[in-house]
């Protein structure tokens, strides 16, 4: 665990495509020190708490408590998802794999970026303490990540 108040270390939600990146990382994060929260489809090993679920009133208390995510450019390295601005409303941290968002329109940090389940495991088990506290979503944070990118994936969240 972390050391935040949040209960779980990592949540992934959505379909899987076999025979890609996206379902080998997933299961190694999966078999990784980090707990977590699965929701949707997986590959075989990977234990889901719950099938595809698609009323967000229904996921988000599954999700909330996870300190983070793993967002996948699935169609082109310029693309997108909503998973990155999903993750930010909840006060999750949205790692991205590799050149996701190469336009950059999420205003991503390099600290998000990983290339691997083993970086993805060791950002988010270092000293690094980033604690979105519920609710008001304030910010307190001790790293070596620069206070605007942390203000620039803050920015993301929805005003009430």
């Amino acid at each position: 665990m972390m050391g935040t108040d949040k209960e779980i270390d990592f949540a992934y939600w959505g379909r899987m495509k076999h025979g890609n990146d996206r379902e080998k990382t997933i299961r190694q994060i999966y078999r990784s020190e980090l707990s977590t929260v699965m929701v949707g489809g997986f590959p075989s090993g990977v234990k889901r708490q719950a099938a595809w679920i698609k009323d967000w009133k229904e996921l988000y208390p599954m999700l909330e408590p996870a300190r983070c995510t793993l967002c996948f450019n699935w169609i082109d390295q310029t693309a997108t998802t909503s998973r990155y601005p999903e993750a930010l409303s909840i006060g999750m941290i949205p790692f991205v794999w590799r050149d996701y968002d190469s336009n950059n329109t999420y205003n991503i940090d390099d600290w998000q970026r990983v290339s691997s389940s083993e970086e993805l495991v060791e950002k988010s088990t270092s000293s690094i303490v980033v604690k979105f506290s519920m609710p008001g979503k304030k910010l307190r944070y001790s790293s070596s990540v620069s206070p605007l990118s942390l203000l620039n994936m803050i920015t993301f969240l929805p005003s009430k």
